[in-house]
């Protein structure tokens, strides 16, 4: 038996202002931090904030690895 998450797969980018990073496991947000982001008071909005990164809709579905490709 295996255990641990089905989709780990990553990619982060850093830049000079901030960072960005996309995990499979959640396709349809980002994970945005923005340097710029006040630290004040204690902590402030410093930190990594989720942003939706496409457009929901009824009857959406983001194909994953349990749905089989259609050949």
């Amino acid at each position: 038996m295996g255990t641990g998450a089905t989709n780990d797969m990553k990619i982060e980018i850093f830049g000079e202002n901030g960072a960005i990073r996309f995990s499979a496991e959640e396709p349809s947000w980002l994970e945005v931090f923005d340097v710029r982001d006040s630290d004040q008071p204690a902590g402030g909005m410093s930190g990594y904030r989720k942003v939706q990164s496409v457009g929901r809709f009824e009857g959406h579905k983001v194909p994953d690895w349990s749905m089989a490709p259609v050949l």
